[in-house]
């Protein structure tokens, strides 16, 4: 592709994801304005968000950008420093997130709830899935049970029996591992000093500790797409063909793994394919792509016969449980976009795939002609606040759920019916929207430039991801796993507000030390 398409593809592709996420940070910052509407789902409620909200937003806003000068100030030269800031915020992390095991564990329920009790079935008594409704539906969910039961029967190889706290532990693991190939993913594309400010981020960002009760989807795909931009930024930065190759073979690898967990991770690969198209030239650039999904499609098919040959799945009936595609779609135009219970029983109603799929096409054709244009952007207005809005991402909702400690400061401070929610539901919506802010100062960012960088493919699936929860039944937990993926782009967004902030300072219209 020659330089002047590139250049036109890049500011193209920025400018409509700089337009879609000025969208989603305009439409959550009005709500949080509106008060009352807003925190309706809180029982937020109150006379005084008018007030409290935009003065948390201001001291966060400011208080982001100090520390941020101060960490860009430190010599991490000096090896013991640099290593003594890393362990005492991986202690903090660690720390939080074994205290949240005490304070915030849940018993098992909803979907998570399902795996856990046919994993432990499977591990000990039973040899064939018992609740083949369930995951005749939800097929999503099969590699995910497969894990849980592995694990459940290697735990009972040491007569561990208390499988939740087990999972949870576990869980933690999962989590910390995706965090630390990010870590040396920031290693690669910054200094040491952006390093540390990733981490920071990193311990501000409230799911890694919520989601540890929560040993579902939302958390098992964070290192396989951990490992895809790891993978992609060796590939990028690497003159080496072989070293390429392999890479591209692993990229194809993780997406399968990650999308068999998590369907959202295929949007990865989508954005490397793109991304690497338009940063290369000549047929080498193609032989790569045609690995990547060469790849990808062969992991697809042993992952399929590996399923076979389980042979828990056989007894499946997924002609008349499963539920096609487009009834996500339907179920995105809903009031909120996110699950409802009345297009799920309406989906289920219908015997057959094909009956499920025109039945579903019809409603959405339905649901559009009721919306008309205005009625449809205000209906993605509300999808997007829904999705976006929530900066405990669902967990605060969860949490709730038969807690198993209702006394703890945890429970108190993170659960929907805790004592101080409130403080938690301002503190986190208000850095909700910085985290939003700096995305988009980031899509800024590469507006600017004349040529695709690598954060652009960051860019490229950050874009990607909104346009599909837009159109896909939404919630916002679905951004969890691409959490420490976008806290890359927040640094780059955290150095261009910098740059900002500083000419507002030399102007003499803004004093912040």
């Amino acid at each position: 592709m020659n330089n002047k398409l590139s250049i036109v593809i890049n500011k193209l592709g920025h400018s409509l994801g700089i337009f879609l996420l000025m969208c989603v940070i305009a439409t959550v910052t009005i709500y949080f304005f509106i008060g009352g509407v807003y925190f309706s789902s809180y029982n937020l409620d109150s006379q005084y968000n008018m007030i409290i909200v935009p003065i948390m937003m201001i001291i966060i806003f400011i208080l982001m950008y100090v520390i941020f000068k101060k960490i860009k100030q430190l010599d991490l030269e000096n090896k013991r420093l640099y290593q003594n800031i890393l362990i005492t915020i991986t202690v903090v992390i660690i720390a939080l997130q074994l205290y949240s095991i005490y304070a915030i564990s849940v018993k098992p329920s909803w979907d998570f709830g399902v795996l856990h009790r046919e994993a432990i079935a499977l591990a000990t008594k039973e040899s064939q899935i018992t609740n083949i409704a369930y995951f005749s539906t939800y097929t999503n969910n099969n590699l995910m049970l497969l894990i849980l039961t592995g694990v459940y029967k290697f735990l009972g190889w040491f007569n561990i029996t208390n499988f939740t706290t087990a999972s949870c532990i576990i869980n933690i693991f999962v989590i910390d591992l995706s965090l630390v190939v990010n870590y040396y993913s920031v290693k690669r594309l910054f200094n040491r000093n952006m390093v540390i400010m990733f981490m920071i981020l990193t311990m501000f960002c409230l799911p890694i500790y919520t989601y540890v009760p929560i040993f579902y989807t939302d958390t098992y795909p964070m290192i396989w797409g951990s490992l895809i931009v790891l993978l992609y930024i060796k590939m990028f930065q690497t003159n080496n063909i072989k070293e390429k190759y392999i890479e591209a073979v692993l990229i194809g690898i993780c997406t399968l793994i990650g999308f068999e967990l998590k369907a959202t991770i295929l949007i990865l690969a989508i954005a490397i394919i793109i991304h690497y198209l338009f940063t290369n030239k000549g047929l080498k650039k193609l032989i790569i792509i045609a690995i990547v999904i060469t790849s990808f499609i062969v992991s697809m098919m042993a992952y399929n016969k590996i399923i076979d040959k389980t042979g828990l799945f056989n007894k499946l009936d997924y002609e008349s449980e499963a539920l096609p595609y487009v009834h996500w779609v339907m179920m995105g135009l809903n009031k909120t976009g996110g699950f409802n219970r009345k297009d799920f029983n309406f989906s289920k109603s219908i015997i057959g795939k094909e009956a499920k799929t025109e039945a579903a096409k019809d409603v959405i054709i339905e649901r559009l002609n009721n919306y008309g244009f205005s009625g449809l952007i205000k209906h993605l207005g509300n999808k997007i606040n829904y999705t976006y809005g929530d900066g405990t991402y669902y967990s605060v909702s969860i949490l709730s759920r038969k807690p198993r400690n209702s006394n703890s400061l945890g429970y108190n401070l993170l659960s929907k019916e805790g004592k101080y929610i409130n403080g938690t539901i301002y503190v986190a919506n208000s850095y909700n929207i910085f985290i939003l802010s700096m995305l988009l100062l980031s899509m800024v960012n590469g507006f600017r430039k004349s040529k695709l960088d690598f954060l652009s493919f960051l860019r490229i699936l950050l874009f990607g991801l909104m346009v599909f929860l837009l159109i896909w039944e939404s919630k916002p937990k679905y951004l969890v796993n691409f959490l420490p993926i976008f806290n890359i782009l927040v640094l780059d967004g955290m150095i261009f507000y910098e740059k900002i902030i500083d000419r507002i300072r030399k102007k003499g219209y803004l004093w912040i030390h």
